[in-house]
């Protein structure tokens, strides 16, 4: 061999397609080392090319040279190189020609006259391996352009054709074969599209066929999720173990279930198809609400609460029990926002139809633990929010837990003293324990509603405890009332109303009106309510008038409690002034942060009883301005005032302390807390806090320019600075001003005592006496 017979030289004689004088030397190289990697390449791909060209003038020459291909030991791994190698082995079956015929026919639209040829080359016994693939992407083209025609028998045959065969799995062709079964099933129910993916076999799916799919912007389902819209819409027998067993994702199975049964009651709701709606809910609920919480297990929760409305709402009742409450998410708890609308969470319009279900029938349920506890659940979630107690407080009587009821109904109407419905409800909670206190609480009811229209049912609610006890003309007036109204709106008047009426239809009228009975009867109510509120006494402090231009007052106790209220809340306050003093009963709302007053009176305590109980401080005088006819105090490092010498007969010096009487409140201009004095007076009592006392030397200090010069560094430099005149001082780390200095006459370092006190923000020397 010629040195200059490189491998080099073969791939440039190669590429000038001199094949022969390449395969020459290929050869010459190979037997001289068939281990080296680059003669192995070249000579291989030289038998490629050579391959490719005789394939289709002499097939047999053309094995011939695959055969050395094939013998070929590589010592490397080249996957370009092995790809073509695979690539020729179809062109080197004897059908070659006819199977490129075929599929050149398919790709031209000649999807008969293809998949004729290829049946032909199988029936023969000609179909390689091979050509396994080709002859699968033959079928595909042909069941695609064709399947909607065919009958199931018939695309079944096509399909197990294509099962049949020994192509590579998972790949494209193996999921497009899928996809075209999902979209043949999808308009032929009665094709088992399951069963046909067990024989086709899951373990084949590709990562993608999990996966959304986007074209033009556009996204598509899941190629799992179609299969599974098709299995559900056909109600298709199938096991869902299996899918989530041999797919692997649970939560797309799932989700891919409970997505189509949404849409399907969606639809059925839309195109007005009843009994389709309420069938499918029904399924749904009862065959996968086991599968625990999820988004569209929510979402069609929401179809229910929507639909199931007027006529159908007693169908939920049964829907969410079986839906389950334990499967709300957190998200369930949320308000929706949707554009400019806020919803309200899922969790609490559940909550809501399932109380109106209950309070509106007649029927008895008894087994209300479960929406019981899921009360529970959200009155601790939500802070008991006043509403949902109020529900749950009529559920729990419902279910014959009175006494609970009553307990807890006793706070809500302190925060809704002001709402007929709730002096209603209560009075339906109490009357079988109490008969003469639902009487006073119906009356509490009407006189605070002014609405005829929302009166109805509780002049009959109490025309009819009127009449169990024997108040016969009370009661008329209120059916009498109840008749009136109804007849001058045109409404019908209810088989109870005459039940009722029949009772006192015969009595004669005895009065027209019930006012006075109202008035006593109601105190009994309200003395139940606040029975077990205290009592502050109060005093009207300001008055302000708000945006609306309405007259506000403001109430203090002088120690904890400050509140306001609108002087035509009550009579009584018409024409109070500053300094009256009150009792009354409040009630604090958490939620508005402000005091709600359930009941005023005037009080027989005079200002100066209350001065004397307010908050009590001892404070030190640490400045004082003539000119401005003011002093300022100090409490502590958060609490300082002044006060005017208009406001007080004391005229003190800085360092004496007062004890002061006084209330806080904010002050309107920059929203602080400020101490409003009542009562101040000089006092012997001290606080430690406050002031302090030194005795020590002190230090004077000079200034020159911007040096500063100790007393004993002027002594011993002699400079022009006059040593009787230091500008200030030091004792220990307290800063003594020059004013101090030049009263005690102090022009030198000598022992000193100075007192000291606490001005808010640091200490400061305001007495210095020498020793």
């Amino acid at each position: 061999m010629n040195e200059e017979y490189t491998t080099k030289e073969i791939f440039e004689l190669r590429k000038n397609k001199r094949l022969s004088d390449a395969y020459k030397i290929a050869l010459q190289l190979f037997n001289k080392d068939p281990n080296d990697e680059w003669t192995q390449k070249a000579y291989a791909w030289v038998l490629i090319d050579i391959i490719k060209v005789e394939s289709t003038k002499n097939p047999d020459l053309a094995k011939n040279f695959f055969n050395k291909l094939n013998a070929i030991n590589f010592v490397t791994i080249d996957d370009i190189l092995f790809k073509q190698i695979d690539l020729l082995k179809p062109k080197l079956d004897s059908s070659y020609a006819q199977i490129q015929q075929a599929e050149q026919l398919s790709k031209n639209g000649k999807y008969q006259e293809s998949l004729n040829i290829f049946q032909k080359i199988k029936q023969s016994g000609n179909l390689s391996i091979n050509n396994h693939e080709s002859y699968g992407w033959i079928l595909y083209r042909y069941v695609k352009a064709f399947g909607n025609t065919l009958t199931i028998d018939a695309f079944k045959k096509i399909l197990f054709e294509y099962l049949n065969l020994k192509n590579e799995r998972p790949s494209l062709l193996h999921s497009m074969i899928l996809q075209i079964a999902v979209h043949y099933a999808a308009t032929h129910k009665d094709f088992d599209i399951f069963r046909f993916f067990q024989i086709w076999n899951p373990k084949f799916l590709q990562i993608d066929d999990l996966k959304k799919q986007y074209h033009e912007g556009k996204e598509f389902p899941s190629l799992i999720t179609r299969l599974i819209k098709v299995i559900i819409n056909n109600q298709t027998t199938f096991d869902i173990n299996y899918l989530i067993h041999e797919i692997g994702n649970e939560n797309l199975i799932i989700e891919s279930i409970r997505e189509t049964f949404f849409w399907k009651i969606f639809q059925a709701h839309k195109d007005n198809q009843i009994n389709s709606l309420w069938s499918s809910l029904t399924y749904y609920v009862k065959s996968y609400s086991n599968l625990g919480p999820s988004h569209w297990h929510s979402e069609i929760l929401k179809l229910a609460e929507r639909y199931m409305v007027e006529d159908n709402q007693w169908r939920f009742y049964d829907f969410i029990k079986n839906w389950n409450i334990q499967n709300f998410t957190d998200n369930d708890w949320k308000e929706e926002i949707n554009g400019e609308y806020t919803n309200k969470p899922l969790a609490l319009k559940s909550l809501k139809k399932l109380f109106e279900i209950i309070k509106s029938s007649n029927k008895v349920y008894e087994d209300i633990g479960w929406i019981i506890n899921l009360y529970q659940y959200a009155l601790k979630k939500l802070d008991n929010d006043i509403w949902l107690l109020r529900e749950y407080a009529i559920l729990i009587n419902k279910a014959n837990k009175i006494d609970e009821a009553i307990n807890i109904y006793k706070n809500i109407i302190l925060e809704l003293s002001d709402q007929s419905y709730a002096w209603h409800e209560f009075a339906n909670i109490i009357k079988s324990k109490n008969i003469d206190m639902s009487i006073s609480m119906l009356c509490k009811a009407i006189t605070i509603q002014s609405n005829e229209d929302f009166l109805g049912e509780i002049r009959l609610d109490l025309a009819e405890l009127l009449l169990e006890n024997n108040l016969f003309n009370e009661a008329l007036i209120e059916l009498t009332k109840y008749k009136k109204h109804r007849e001058e709106k045109g409404w019908k008047t209810p088989e109870r109303f005459q039940i009722l009426f029949s009772k006192v239809s015969n009595i004669e009228h005895l009065s027209s009106d019930n006012k006075s009975f109202y008035q006593s009867s109601k105190v009994i109510a309200e003395g139940y309510i606040l029975s077990n509120i205290p009592t502050n006494t109060v005093i009207l402090i300001d008055t302000f008038k708000n945006k609306e231009g309405k007259e506000i007052l403001v109430f203090t106790n002088f120690k904890d409690i400050e509140f306001v209220t609108n002087r035509k809340k009550n009579p009584l306050l018409n024409n109070a002034r500053k300094n009256d003093v009150f009792e009354v009963k409040l009630r604090y709302n958490k939620v508005n942060q402000r005091y709600l007053v359930l009941k005023i009176d005037k009080s027989i305590v005079n200002i100066d009883s209350l001065i004397d109980n307010a908050l009590e401080e001892i404070a030190i005088v640490d400045h004082i301005n003539s000119q401005k006819q003011l002093f300022h105090y100090v409490v502590n490092s958060k609490q300082e005032g002044i006060v005017y010498f208009e406001q007080t007969d004391l005229r003190p010096n800085i360092g004496d302390f007062i004890k002061i009487k006084y209330y806080m409140s904010n002050d309107k201009r920059n929203g602080k807390s400020k101490i409003n004095i009542l009562k101040i007076k000089l006092t012997n009592e001290t606080k430690s806090s406050l002031i302090k006392s030194i005795v020590g030397k002190l230090e004077l200090k000079y200034k020159n320019g911007n040096l500063t010069y100790d007393y004993d560094q002027i002594i011993d430099i002699g400079n022009n600075i006059d040593i009787k005149k230091p500008d200030f001082a030091f004792i220990d780390d307290y800063y003594v001003p020059e004013y101090l200095l030049e009263k005690n006459n102090i022009t030198s370092n000598i022992n000193v005592k100075v007192q000291i006190l606490f001005n808010g923000e640091k200490w400061k020397i305001f007495k210095l006496e020498v020793l």
